[in-house]
């Protein structure tokens, strides 16, 4: 059996839009107001493409 890993956290793709959506639901599901989408894409690194 094989086994491949792929790191898709902005290596392969764009995971903005999902990072910024999983940082809603956490702080919704913890009762708090998630930052600003504009505060939370300054801790994301950069895609390569």
């Amino acid at each position: 059996m094989k086994t491949i890993l792929f790191d898709l956290d902005g290596t392969l793709i764009d995971s903005t839009d999902a990072i910024l959506e999983s940082f809603g639901v956490a702080y919704e599901t913890f009762g708090h107001r998630a930052p600003e989408d504009e505060a939370i894409k300054k801790l994301i690194g950069h895609p390569w493409m």
